[in-house]
């Protein structure tokens, strides 16, 4: 998702990986950002959290303050500029113990919004998930967020749910139909040429970020070793697994089987497909293991591709004699 929207939203709880995911997606897009923080020091245990916040952001971020006034510090930011806000459940919580109009200030936010022309990003906690607080206090506070939320999910180009630190799209603009037109499907090899397969690089119609270029060549190393490693001849499943844990070893994020949401008439059906490997939050990965390359493997990369708004992926079949044989790179 290292193309930005306008507004994206991102949901979890507390130690879900919101922040992280919302720093990760600014710095796949090589972009840089305005950092808007709505935390008060106002005890030990925050003081340290807001350290090692500000530790973890770029030092060229700008940094702006904005514990209360909120919709102020979202204006005036020129288009193309990215702002982090992080996080609103803070700002609706000093909001609430300053005894301010809460209902009027939201108001404010979801127009500063809507008029704010840079690409923004917000992070908030989903907080209704737990047990019903035992005190009028944290109940108001637990409904004003819950509606709060809804009010920026509705306004929002993309909502993504974190949790244990993957994340779910769970709305999604740019997400075609089912009754969409499919991928076109790579036509079978000419007999008289070399097979495409044989080819581990298509070209991009625009450039790859280097980035996400350094993270290709890495899977594309580790596929090397797990092939040398194991040869052919064994399930997906054990190609999948060892790919995964050999990426880990050398500092990778993996998420295996990661659902992809298909939208059919404004409702998400998640669970429908799944990619087999998502490295980094950024590159997709399709393990195989067939006698034959297959073009549909290439249209089915192509579909996850567009359906995530992810810009690269890798096809890597291992029931291959030679592993650069088995191995299909397409960018969108």
């Amino acid at each position: 998702m290292s193309d930005l929207p306008r507004l994206t939203l991102i949901l979890g709880g507390a130690r879900s990986g919101k922040s992280r995911h919302a720093e990760a997606l600014i710095a796949q897009a090589e972009r840089g950002c305005t950092y808007i923080a709505t935390a008060q020091a106002l005890d030990s245990e925050m003081r340290r959290r807001i350290a090692e916040h500000r530790a973890r952001r770029p030092a060229h971020w700008a940094t702006i303050e904005a514990p209360i006034d909120l919709p102020a510090a979202l204006s005036g930011h020129a288009p193309g500029c990215v702002v982090l806000v992080d996080c609103l459940t803070l700002w609706l919580s000093n909001i609430l113990l300053a005894e301010r109009d809460i209902a009027a200030d939201s108001d404010a936010l979801v127009a500063a919004l809507q008029a704010c022309e840079a690409t923004v990003i917000c992070v908030s906690n989903e907080v209704g998930l737990g047990i019903v607080p035992d005190n009028a206090l944290a109940r108001a506070f637990r409904d004003a967020q819950g509606q709060l939320n809804q009010r920026i999910a509705a306004l929002a180009d993309r909502v993504v749910l974190m949790t244990a630190g993957q994340p779910t799209v769970v709305k999604d603009t740019s997400l075609p139909s089912v009754s969409s037109p499919r991928p076109a499907v790579v036509a079978a090899p000419n007999p008289r040429k070399p097979p495409r397969h044989q080819n581990t690089k298509v070209e991009s119609p625009t450039a790859i970020p280097s980035s996400l270029d350094s993270i290709a060549r890495d899977v594309v190393d580790c596929a090397f070793k797990v092939h040398s490693t194991l040869g052919p001849g064994l399930l997906e499943s054990v190609y999948e697994a060892c790919l995964a844990l050999e990426l880990e070893s050398r500092g990778h994020g993996v998420a295996r089987q990661v659902p992809v949401p298909i939208v059919y008439e404004g409702m998400s059906l998640s669970g429908a497909f799944r990619i087999d490997l998502l490295v980094d939050n950024a590159l997709v990965v399709e393990v195989k293991a067939a006698e034959q390359p297959n073009p549909l493997f290439d249209a089915q990369l192509l579909t996850y591709l567009k359906l995530t708004g992810r810009r690269l992926g890798l096809v890597i079949n291992f029931d291959v004699p030679l592993i650069k044989d088995g191995i299909r790179r397409l960018a969108r």
